[in-house]
């Protein structure tokens, strides 16, 4: 399926009424936008993309990223899609959704809902994930441990995407992610491995 093929299948979901909130449309999200060929993540930074200054907690944001000691990690995804669980100096603390496998991203996303400000958040561009640091690792969602990330401003190399809620469970299953240094089959194994 293309990502154009993708984009039509989602506007023809609204146009029917379809809950994109449902448990059924991530599992159909997952199985179908994980097949779509190679989309540049650069091509849609510049589509929609801006400067931010500062990242809000309970968002998800698309940016490409250059990590402090990037030469010394083992690997690093350039292309987070990261929920934001709250502000540090500097910088901020995240959920990066690449690091889990789809099926198990559709697990993790399913089990985070539960902390959406707004069950139909599909249509309320406000909706955020009231979600800290402190609550995930009380929670019994081990999928977080793989995800949990430090990231700075100082080193987002790109404009950042603001995802609207809208398209929170479309952004999570589409093939944007781009490791260094290892390939993502290897990096699904080594979080499962934390999990």
């Amino acid at each position: 399926m293309s990502q154009e093929n993708a984009l039509k299948m989602l506007k023809a979901f609204y146009a029917e009424g379809i809950d994109m909130t449902s448990a059924e449309a991530t599992l159909w999200f997952r199985d179908n936008l994980t097949n779509i060929g190679y989309i540049r993540p650069t091509s849609v930074l510049e589509k929609s993309g801006a400067y931010l200054p500062r990242l809000a907690p309970g968002g998800i944001y698309f940016y490409g990223y250059k990590p402090k000691g990037s030469l010394d990690l083992p690997f690093f995804d350039r292309f987070p899609l990261t929920l934001v669980l709250q502000r540090e100096k500097g910088g901020f603390l995240g959920l990066n959704f690449h690091y889990l496998h789809p099926m198990e991203r559709a697990d993790f996303f399913n089990d985070l809902s539960k902390y959406i400000n707004d069950p139909k958040y599909d249509t309320n561009p406000g909706a955020k994930m009231a979600v800290t640091y402190s609550v995930m690792k009380k929670s019994k969602i081990g999928y977080y441990r793989p995800c949990i990330k430090r990231y700075y401003y100082s080193h987002i190399v790109s404009k950042v995407t603001a995802v609207p809620p809208v398209y929170w469970k479309f952004m999570l299953f589409l093939p944007i992610d781009r490791f260094a240094k290892m390939v993502r089959d290897q990096v699904w194994k080594e979080s499962r491995r934390m999990i």
